[in-house]
């Protein structure tokens, strides 16, 4: 059982935040059905019976359940290199597109271009996944701008989102 939890955990570090809440749901199924499953051991009589299972992960915080209660910490947790890493990397995202946000607009709504290229490489989306990039872009054009006047932080909020609902890029674009 502790393989699998890594694994997921390892899944949630790769999708983000939002892979850390699916991956939450998955773990409370998988140590719900662990919980249910377990002998009662009379050592854990005082938690009301069914095994412990600790599991202390990288970046992550204790994971933990009973036979009748389930108990999960997983919202990741930063290091000081990471915070400062992820930090700078959307203030080169913010600053790009406080930069070019007309050109970026354009070419969002045209499905490629150089400054969308190059906001697709700062969030790390790979060179081969740039095409589905740019037509989600344009394809969600009127989601990802609802307004004529978009600040830099709510178009880049709204393309992160964007990104997050698309299944595929969703897996490969990592922006720390």
């Amino acid at each position: 059982m502790a393989e699998i939890i890594t694994e997921i955990i390892a899944m949630a570090t790769r999708r983000g935040v939002v892979g850390a809440m699916l991956v939450g749901v998955m773990l409370l199924e998988l140590l719900v059905a662990g919980a249910a499953s377990a002998q009662d051991d009379p050592r854990d009589s005082a938690r009301g019976g069914g095994t412990v299972v600790r599991q202390e992960a990288p970046g992550f915080g204790i994971l933990a359940t009973t036979a009748t209660t389930v108990y999960a910490t997983i919202a990741p947790t930063l290091t000081t290199n990471e915070r400062e890493r992820r930090d700078q990397q959307q203030a080169k995202q913010l600053h790009l597109i406080s930069t070019s946000l007309e050109i970026l607009l354009q070419e969002m709504s045209a499905g490629g271009g150089e400054h969308l290229a190059a906001l697709a490489d700062l969030l790390g989306c790979p060179w081969s996944y740039r095409p589905d990039l740019f037509r989600l872009a344009q394809n969600r054009f009127a989601v990802i701008v609802p307004n004529h006047d978009p600040t830099p932080s709510a178009l880049l909020a709204n393309l992160r989102s964007e990104i997050d609902g698309d299944g595929v890029l969703a897996e490969v674009c990592r922006w720390v």
